[in-house]
């Protein structure tokens, strides 16, 4: 079952930037009447970026040209040192850092490779809005949730990489399916209708999220809705109870209960931090 993926972006915000302690995540944009060059980049962090728009270059230290466009997720690598080939007119991109050892990390479980520092990934509504989740997550963390929050960043530049490198049958109702899930937080809707949506059985859908994503279809719902949750608490004043009703919980010990798991604490505890 095939999705038509809309891409949309607010491309009038020059540089939303926004940072946890040493993370970094944000969209940027750029808009030149003429080629741009960056020579010489060699960065002490491991840089995640999802082009929406432009293309260009990015050239190796030993001169090879690998070029980019919409849909390519370019990874700058920590010491790794390389140019980049701005083409002429609009550029937006979004994009996160997180510390360099989590590069090691991917290199051993050969997710990342400094041979291939470009990877189509194509474009996709879901990893716009999980770029954009992600960086409203660290703006609501504090620096006392750094470890949090670097959880997530590497766990969603590991979703990322396996979901462009395994590519196997179903990978699009896969990818749908995690869409699904993502909506409607607050209503009850089970794997298994989701399994049923996308055309597949429950087991094998199961089996091929897993393979794909790293978590459970169920877990990565709860991932979502407590995500959602985090960023209402930093931003709005509604009340738990309420915001517990609003995502569907029996009742406030039930949430806190759910929420202190995943968040290490409990939901009047975060807002207060």
């Amino acid at each position: 079952m095939k999705q038509k993926n809309e891409i949309r972006f607010d491309a009038t915000a020059r540089s939303v930037f926004r940072c946890a302690g040493r993370l970094q995540a944000g969209t940027s944009v750029l808009n030149t009447a003429a080629a741009v060059l960056r020579s010489n980049i060699r960065n002490d962090f491991l840089n995640p970026t999802y082009i929406l728009r432009g293309t260009g270059q990015y050239i190796t230290a030993t001169g090879r040209k690998i070029p980019y466009g919409p849909g390519s997720l370019m990874i700058r690598m920590p010491g790794v040192l390389h140019h980049q080939f701005h083409d002429a007119g609009e550029y937006v991109d979004k994009y996160f850092a997180i510390p360099a050892p989590f590069f090691q990390a991917l290199l051993e479980q050969k997710l990342l490779s400094p041979d291939r520092p470009v990877i189509d990934a194509g474009l996709h509504s879901w990893l716009v809005a999980r770029f954009d989740g992600l960086a409203d997550e660290l703006a609501a963390r504090g620096e006392r949730e750094l470890a949090l929050s670097m959880g997530s960043c590497f766990g969603f530049l590991t979703e990322i990489l396996l979901s462009v490198t395994v590519r196997e049958p179903h990978y699009a109702e896969i990818r749908e399916g995690a869409s699904l899930l993502e909506q409607n937080l607050g209503q009850r809707i089970s794997p298994a209708e989701v399994a049923a949506k996308v055309g597949m059985t429950y087991p094998n859908f199961r089996r091929l999220f897993t393979l794909h994503l790293g978590i459970s279809p169920a877990e990565y719902r709860i991932r979502r809705r407590i995500e959602k949750i985090q960023s209402l608490l930093k931003s709005s004043d509604l009340p738990l109870k309420e915001l517990a009703a609003t995502f569907g919980y029996a009742d406030i010990y039930t949430f806190s209960r759910q929420f202190s798991r995943y968040a290490g604490m409990p939901p009047g505890e975060f807002r207060r931090r």
